[in-house]
């Protein structure tokens, strides 16, 4: 053997040997995971097939060439619904989760730790379905209407009809109120019987609760987008999954929906394929922004949404979530997916209707992106704002001002208004 063959080969050897005795007694945790159903309960005997996986060096040198080691396993949900298998390498894949009589709605699991970014406890959801339930959804799509400023409409959604003035048939209101500056057209939308779960994914199954009295929408003066969410009928319990689309510039609105005629959450709606578009353009950033105890999902909220909801409601999400970091659930694979961590106080800062005290706490933040959400917060008292505008960069500084003050009246408006018809000033 030549000289210079023995000086690779015996480097690659070495660390050959290296990587098999350090990596092949590696340890890096434990997984212990759960399975539930769509209403909350363990599942057992739930199989789960997980593939884990890293890049690995040939040779122990910087920016060497790699290659890629993975490993298949198997593991067994038992009575509670638990699952355990030994964490070895850095990547993890869900690569099926099986029962009979079940199906996986997704393989990205859903974590959530309230005390550090760990995620060794996952979450899985798997849905048991009856024939019943499949018979009962109805599709449908209603008539595109104009909407003036100012004026409200009531939908029904059994009749599928939009109306001038109530009736004991209406289930959502919509009103489109007077353009703010140059770019909103704040519209809302409430349930006139039950609550709107804010959603962008095609899911299954309808959430069980965490349902808002309704909505609002900054809508940017541009082409139509679609606005998804759930909707529940306490008084007809009736689940339905909605996809309002409004047209600020063309000031239209119409809707297209599914719901289930027996009551049942079940409404596997996929609106894209009903579209026969992969891709349509949504409010890209509509996000459900906090997680209820039992609830499946979890979503980033941004600058164009905002739930309506009372003080106490914002104190008790203030209060319970305030340090708690999630990963969303992410959706079936169809189409989109909500990757990435979020916090409740981002959902806070774009709130127009949040507690000002809780605002004044949140302006003590010392995170430039987070101060430039909380910055376009209508609420934000002049102190706050005075103290938040000395963290953005200086060539932002006199357009955030000037942004702030043209519309301040205006927002002002909308919000005593919104208030007044709530039934309290603000």
């Amino acid at each position: 053997m030549k000289l210079r063959h023995i000086f690779i080969t015996v480097p690659v050897c070495i660390s050959c040997l290296f990587y098999y005795f350090y990596f092949s007694g590696r340890n890096l945790g434990t997984i212990n995971g759960r399975v539930l159903d769509q209403d909350g309960n363990p599942v057992a005997g739930v199989s789960i097939i997980n593939r884990q996986y890293e890049m690995r060096g040939i040779l122990p040198i910087l920016w060497g060439p790699t290659f890629k080691v993975d490993k298949e396993g198997t593991c067994t949900t038992n009575s509670d619904g638990e699952y355990t298998f030994r964490h070895k390498y850095e990547w993890i894949d869900y690569a099926e989760v099986k029962k009979e009589g079940y199906h996986c709605e997704s393989l990205k699991p859903t974590f959530i730790n309230q005390e550090e970014h760990n995620f060794d406890n996952p979450t899985l959801w798997i849905f048991k379905l009856n024939d019943d339930e499949k018979e009962n959804v109805v599709i449908s799509a209603s008539e595109d209407i104009p909407l003036r400023e100012l004026q409200k409409v009531y939908f029904s959604i059994v009749e599928n009809k939009f109306t001038d003035s109530p009736s004991t048939e209406s289930d959502l209101v919509i009103a489109r109120y007077k353009r703010i500056g140059k770019e909103f057209y704040p519209f809302v939308i409430r349930a006139l019987s039950g609550g709107i779960y804010c959603c962008r994914n095609d899911m299954t199954y309808a959430p069980k609760q965490g349902y808002e009295p309704g909505i609002i929408l900054n809508t940017r003066y541009r082409s139509s987008d679609w606005v998804p969410f759930f909707y529940h009928s306490k008084d007809k319990n009736i689940y339905s999954r909605l996809w309002l689309k409004l047209g600020a510039k063309g000031k239209t609105v119409s809707i297209e929906y599914a719901y289930n005629k027996s009551g049942s959450r079940y409404i596997d709606f996929d609106f894209h394929a009903h579209k026969k578009k992969k891709y349509l353009t949504t409010f890209a950033s509509i996000e459900r922004a906090v997680p209820l105890e039992s609830e499946w999902w979890a979503y980033i909220d941004r600058s164009r949404f905002t739930l309506i909801t009372s003080e106490e409601r914002f104190r008790e999400i203030w209060k319970k979530y305030r340090n708690t970091y999630v990963e969303p659930h992410i959706d079936s694979g169809r189409v989109f997916g909500n990757g990435g961590l979020t916090r409740v106080n981002r959902f806070l800062a774009n709130a127009p209707l949040a507690p000002r005290d809780v605002l004044s706490e949140l302006s003590k933040t010392d995170n430039i992106q987070f101060a430039s959400i909380l910055l376009e917060n209508p609420s934000l008292s002049d102190s706050d704002f005075d103290e938040l505008i000395k963290l953005v960069r200086k060539s932002h500084v006199a357009g955030l001002i000037n942004e702030r003050d043209s519309h301040r009246d205006e927002w002002e408006y909308f919000l005593h208004n919104f208030a007044v018809e709530q039934g309290g000033a603000r």
